[in-house]
């Protein structure tokens, strides 16, 4: 898979300008990264806090108040009898869970179906690792659906290695 072995050297080339530029090892602060910062409250309600400071808060069926805040930058939430459920997602969460949430970053047009890692094919893999290689040498770190770009580089190739495609 040509793309993989493209986008990991334009990835590791980013690290080691990092590490040169702070001093510090840039995967330190990559894996304890939030995917998601959500909780299902013991009713199902699905609450979601999607950016830093959107606080959510719902009154559940059994009259508690559940909340949900910090995005993908802090966890917070409350502390009830009856506790809700974690859905929160971060970089050490296990492979399975986290490719179902993630979504592929190809270019999308509005009729263009929305590909989750999970059910990429070969195809879809390859043209991702040439298209995050593009944009990480153009906008080095932007961020995308809530990560940087080199974050999701991280989690396809982790994928691709997990599928045995390299």
């Amino acid at each position: 898979m040509d793309g993989y072995f493209i986008l990991r050297e334009c990835v590791l080339r980013c690290v080691r300008m990092y590490k040169n530029s702070t001093g510090e090892s840039i995967r330190h602060g990559f894996y304890n990264n939030i995917l998601r910062n959500a909780i299902e409250t013991p009713d199902g309600t699905f609450l979601h806090s999607k950016h830093t400071h959107d606080y959510k808060e719902y009154k559940d069926k059994n009259g508690e108040f559940y909340m949900v805040d910090g995005g993908n930058m802090y966890f917070r939430g409350s502390v009830n009898n009856i506790p809700a459920k974690s859905m929160h997602l971060t970089f050490r969460s296990k492979i399975n869970l986290i490719n179902n949430y993630v979504r592929l970053p190809l270019p999308i047009s509005l009729t263009d179906p929305i590909i989750y890692l999970v059910n990429a094919s070969y195809e879809e893999l390859e043209k991702s690792c040439f298209y995050l290689r593009n944009e990480i040498e153009k906008h080095e770190l932007l961020r995308y659906n809530g990560m940087l770009n080199i974050e999701l580089a991280m989690i396809i190739m982790r994928e691709i290695r997990h599928r045995k495609l390299v």
